[in-house]
């Protein structure tokens, strides 16, 4: 009996030395959850690149973390809605790669003419963005507007495309030359540069207005409607593209 109840004794000492161990255990973990925290970026710009190879860097970036068909759409409807806070976790796209998104929607998204700023957030422990922060042009910061200059953007576009999209006698080389000759007819440069909207695709199609950076958003557009592949280059030192 008094071995049994020795036993016993042992086994209930060791119990609530287990149950301490675990409480203490616990404790690193709650620090950890309770020190994760949705912090966000400073709000980027667009930037100029020195060479053609930085760009296609980024969008080699951007095409090996995400489906980018799959992420352009989903954007192109958050951006018709004017939403500020889009939700991107499910793309599990890191907080390091931010730039590479940014850059895909400013230099490689044409139908994001309403985009203005982009800020992201992210968890402090996971690393991953959650939130795409946006900012929308003042002619654009409506659905109603966005809608309505997409639709415009996107009637000017059939346009130029007409007779050359799904066009199998034609080569690309002349879709491409085509496409580019009446674009250069069609808009006119805008040497004041004074508004947001001529630094878009849609200031070139729907104002026919733009600079050097509209034109080529535009032509990009043009470009990928006819399957032909392309990317946005510009020189920092001439402050072109």
């Amino acid at each position: 009996i008094i071995k049994r109840r020795e036993k016993m004794k042992t086994k209930k000492i060791f119990a609530v030395i287990l149950a301490v161990m675990l409480i203490i255990s616990a404790f690193p973990f709650c620090a950890f959850a309770s020190e994760e925290r949705l912090l966000y970026t400073k709000a980027l710009s667009p930037r100029l690149f020195g060479s053609p190879a930085d760009m296609t860097g980024s969008v080699g970036k951007i095409e090996s973390l995400v489906d980018t068909d799959e992420f352009r759409e989903y954007l192109l409807g958050e951006f018709l809605s004017c939403n500020t806070n889009i939700s991107v976790s499910a793309f599990n796209i890191p907080v390091k790669d931010s730039e590479a998104v940014s850059d895909f929607i400013w230099y490689h998204m044409p139908e994001a003419f309403g985009v203005d700023t982009l800020s992201f957030a992210y968890y402090s422990m996971s690393g991953n963005i959650v939130n795409l922060v946006v900012g929308y042009s003042a002619f654009s910061d409506t659905p109603a507007e966005y809608e309505s200059n997409f639709e415009a953007f996107t009637a000017s576009a059939d346009k130029m495309l007409s007779g050359i999209e799904n066009n199998s006698s034609l080569s690309d080389t002349e879709k491409a030359l085509l496409l580019h000759d009446r674009l250069a007819v069609y808009t006119e440069y805008d040497f004041d540069a004074s508004e947001r909207v001529v630094h878009t695709a849609y200031g070139a199609f729907a104002d026919r207005l733009a600079v050097c950076q509209g034109y080529a958003m535009a032509y990009m557009y043009l470009l990928n409607r006819v399957g032909i592949k392309n990317f946005y280059c510009s020189s920092e030192l001439l402050n072109h593209g």
